[in-house]
């Protein structure tokens, strides 16, 4: 019985996305050069918008796959290692895209399969409205996650609630002004990113993409230890400040 049950969803998924490409097909056969100026304006906001809203889609499917522990089941070590072998993506992308996933998509416990709210729930519904650039909702994301631990719910809500408002009218130059305003108000002292906890938090490296040479760009920041061991100006070998940075984590 249950797998004549869930013939018609898997049926339902595979019309949907069919529809999906076939959609997207007619749009490639269109002619625009008979469209008037207004109109073309139109049309790219309307592409643009859909554009906007298929990463909410994708953040609910990287999330059910890391729920169901699909990485390990396919032999692989971690999500974002399936999804780079699965999509083909860096590894940046593939933690971009479990960034989101653990922002934007609802949870559920492992216990009892209860759905949880996403974390970020107006910035979810702006992306599945298509109201937000992808540029905006890293932005928001950034912000969010420097907002002070101590600072209570109601709070941080309002905080994100103000952030999508100001995304639907501002580019993404303004909305970080907008953003710093709003960390220098929850943290006029900046004590949050004087404690060791939210170093720890915020420390980390990310590895870009390589280049024709071989090479791959690095960026990241280091904690006030290590950073004194390397001093600003100076090259130290990758594997020297990831030991330093990471050691006890590691072990």
């Amino acid at each position: 019985m249950a797998a004549d049950l869930d013939a018609p969803a898997e049926l339902s998924l595979a019309a949907v996305l069919r529809g999906l490409h076939d959609s997207i097909d007619r749009l490639l056969e269109c002619d625009f050069s008979g469209a008037s100026s207004a109109e073309l304006v139109d049309v790219l906001g309307t592409v643009e918008r859909a554009v906007r809203r298929l990463p909410g889609v994708r953040a609910m499917l990287v999330a059910e796959v890391a729920a169901r522990g699909l990485a390990a089941q396919r032999g692989c070590r971690s999500t974002a290692a399936l999804l780079r072998q699965a999509l083909r993506c860096s590894a940046g992308e593939a933690g971009s895209w479990l960034g989101l996933a653990m922002d934007l998509a609802p949870g559920r416990l492992v216990s009892s399969g209860e759905q949880l709210p996403a974390v970020l729930p107006t910035l979810a519904a702006a992306v599945a409205a298509g109201e937000v650039s992808a540029e905006q909702v890293r932005l928001i994301q950034h912000t969010m996650a420097r907002i002070p631990a101590g600072v209570d719910a109601p709070t941080r809500a309002a905080a994100e609630e103000q952030l999508v408002a100001q995304a639907r009218v501002l580019d993404p130059a303004q909305l970080s002004r907008v953003a710093a305003r709003l960390l220098a108000c929850l943290d006029p002292d900046g004590a949050f990113g004087s404690t060791d906890a939210a170093r720890q938090a915020r420390r980390g490296l990310t590895i870009g993409k390589q280049d024709r040479d071989g090479m791959y760009p690095v960026s990241g920041l280091l904690d006030p230890e290590t950073g004194a061991l390397t001093p600003t100006g100076s090259q130290v070998p990758l594997v020297n400040v990831v030991c330093t940075q990471f050691a006890p984590s590691i072990g």
